[in-house]
């Protein structure tokens, strides 16, 4: 990382700076990510950026690469940089740039939380709460030598400092499985044939906890969706021997985070603490998993929030449009509802049918846990084994799901009293065990980012969506990979045009080779990153240790992505992207009523 002393959020200067960040490092098109990444490969990924809080802040670039690259990609940043302060950005170049900026800072402001947002945010930190719309003008009016101008007076060697983070050893990559003083990870069997993965890293003083049970929507109905998301949150807010506030006492204390999880196919708890305070946070977890009480006026506080959390969501534009699609191609399955639950669905919980939730599904049967960090397998297996001597030990029976069968193709069509446009377009996916997912894996990320050539053809080169990309959902059943746009009303159908023709292109000819490489290298670039977090690591462990594919199977994939081809990536796409397609749009009501605000949903917290 490399970065310059710049300017406060209300100087005049900020707006040329903002539009330098987009024009050298935003998007495919700019010139770093077209010279160094595409041309010149000396980098995984590069972008600029600009950092103007109340205070004078920096402008930076960033880079992950190969170390072998380094001196070369120093002498390429060193060029570019002077390039900057002698020559002229091209206008059309100025143009996209300021366009873009324009276009996200004004997606930021479709609802009404966004544009409150904007406006306190305005007033607290330029003192005028019309401040965004002034900006905007003055970033519209940045011409090519204005950005020359700044880059001169600010990119200066006396002003600059660089920081590079790179292994000891870069003659050759260090083992998968092992970084710095982590050792790999290690699976022990506890009493009761419970699995207790541990990975030692003494790096910091911390130690992360993942407790992981089979659950989540597959167990769920419409009548009762959301039960398991109530459950894992009430197993922390009471127990037989401490009520809620002096578990959050115990837990604030030790310094220590703890969090449920609940998804599609699972449940669990989430914790970190210092490794002084490991023996006596698993004390206090075991106590939750195995005596919780469910306080009744607990029960209310957390069905309540858990319902206005539902309904807030389906404020959201993208989330009516995910609710859709997933509606339409899950039909009959649990995979059809989300985590959360429904306002409605909500209100036929009861504190007994949240003790039947947990009885039903709490066992070491149905129980994977992983200790990660700053302790010893034997420590683990020391503290652990009395802690959860009292888990309940009976068979879990997940039932049985119906097989969806969606009538596709299909598109639906729904307005909201919302000002965006929202697109998807998903067919149905492939299991977490389908030994397909990590070339899909290869095909989202190629799709995905405004590097991809689905953003460039639409976004760069169009300017017709706010956002675009793919995402998909794999799970013990067949999930589903979809694609995603903002957009405006009139813009929809040259939208669903262009990701249709990326889609064939795809389909019919592959992924480019430079394609194929990008994504393969980011995806792997990405993993190296996640091997610095246990926490992640820990759960990731966990769930694939629970679902069948192994407590290890997170650290080979570098492994299997450098065994991954082209073809293979190819006949998946062939697989995937057939006539059997839904097409959800969500459009802006023309004319708001009372009865249009009830939506169906929006933007939920997956990407």
């Amino acid at each position: 990382m490399t970065a310059w002393h710049t300017t406060s959020l209300t100087d005049p200067d900020t707006p040329a700076l903002d539009v330098l960040a987009a024009v050298t490092g935003h998007g495919r098109s700019s010139s770093l990510v077209r010279k160094l990444r595409e041309r010149q490969k000396l980098v995984y990924e590069v972008d600029a950026w600009s950092y103007t809080p109340a205070q004078p802040g920096l402008f930076g670039i960033t880079a992950v690469f190969n170390p072998k690259h380094e001196d070369a990609l120093r002498r390429a940043l060193s060029r570019e940089v002077s390039a900057w302060t002698s020559e002229l950005f091209p206008n059309p170049a100025v143009a996209r740039a300021q366009r873009n900026i324009v276009v996200d800072e004004l997606s930021s402001m479709q609802t009404m939380d966004g544009q409150a947002g904007a406006i306190a945010s305005a007033e607290f930190y330029a003192g005028d709460p019309a401040f965004s719309v002034h900006y905007l003008r003055r970033v519209l009016a940045v011409k090519p030598s204005d950005l020359r101008r700044v880059a001169r007076h600010y990119l200066t060697p006396d002003n600059e400092t660089t920081v590079i983070l790179s292994p000891k050893q870069t003659a050759a990559r260090p083992s998968p499985v092992r970084t710095a003083s982590a050792k790999p990870p290690e699976k022990i069997t506890l009493p009761g044939n419970l699995p207790l993965i541990v990975r030692e890293d003494h790096r910091l003083p911390f130690v992360h906890l993942c407790i992981a049970l089979r659950g989540g929507l597959l167990v769920e109905s419409n009548s009762d969706n959301g039960v398991t998301r109530l459950m894992s949150t009430l197993l922390l807010r009471g127990t037989a021997h401490h009520s809620a506030a002096q578990l959050d006492q115990i837990f604030d204390s030790m310094g220590a985070t703890v969090a449920p999880f609940s998804g599609a196919n699972s449940f669990g708890i989430q914790a970190r603490c210092l490794s002084a305070d490991f023996p006596r946070l698993a004390e206090i977890l075991a106590e939750c998993l195995c005596e919780p009480s469910f306080p009744p006026e607990e029960f209310v506080k957390e069905r309540d929030a858990q319902a206005a959390a539902a309904g807030e969501q389906r404020e959201r534009p993208f989330f009516i449009a995910r609710e859709s699609l997933r509606r339409t191609l899950f039909p009959g399955h649990p995979y059809s509802l989300d985590p959360l639950g429904t306002p409605a669905s909500l209100t036929n919980i009861t504190p007994e049918s949240v003790r039947r939730e947990y009885q039903r599904l709490v066992s070491r049967s149905n129980m994977t846990v992983a200790v990660f960090g700053d302790i010893t397998p034997a420590d683990a297996r020391r503290v652990l084994t009395p802690a959860l001597k009292n888990l309940p030990a009976h068979p879990v029976d997940l039932p049985v799901r119906p097989v969806p069968e969606p009538v596709l193709p299909a598109r639906v069509k729904r307005r909201v009293p919302r000002e965006q446009a929202i697109v998807l377009v998903g067919y149905p996916g492939l299991k977490i065990s389908d030994p397909r997912l990590d070339a899909a894996r290869i095909l989202e990320n190629a799709f995905s980012g405004l590097a991809s050539d689905l953003a460039v053809e639409i976004r760069e080169k169009r300017g017709l969506v706010y956002y675009v990309g793919a995402f998909q959902r794999p799970g013990i059943d067949p999930g589903l990979f979809a694609f995603y746009a903002g957009t405006r009303e009139n813009a929809v159908p040259s939208v669903i045009d262009l990701i249709s023709n990326q889609v064939a292109r795809v389909r019919n000819e592959g992924l480019r080779p430079e394609e194929f490489r990008r994504a393969r290298d980011r995806l792997i670039a990405q993993y190296h990153m996640r091997l610095q977090n246990n926490g992640d690591l820990a759960q990731n462990c966990a769930l694939d240790e629970l679902f069948g594919l192994g407590y290890d199977h997170p650290f080979h994939f570098e492994e299997r992505m450098n065994k991954v081809s082209p073809d293979q990536v190819r006949a998946v796409a062939r697989a995937i992207f057939t006539e059997r397609r839904a097409t959800v749009v969500v459009l802006p009501a023309k004319e708001p009523s009372k009865e249009s605000k009830a939506p169906g949903e929006d933007q939920d917290d997956e990407k």
